[in-house]
């Protein structure tokens, strides 16, 4: 029964490639974050959340 199905081993690249990928995005923004200057994040905590204008559309 198992002999009819076929298993490529180059599908199991593509797991590979989204942890590579992911713990790459997620290192480059840690990097960011611990490279900040004071100057930047009191920049940044100042940011307001959320507008205070509200459209009418």
């Amino acid at each position: 029964m198992f002999r009819r199905l076929i298993f490529d081993h180059w599908v199991a690249i593509f797991p590979l490639i989204s942890f590579v990928v992911t713990a790459t995005v997620y290192f480059a923004i840690s990097r960011q974050a611990l490279r900040m200057t004071p100057r930047q994040t009191e920049h940044f905590a100042r940011l307001p959340f959320e507008d205070n204008h509200h459209d009418a559309s």
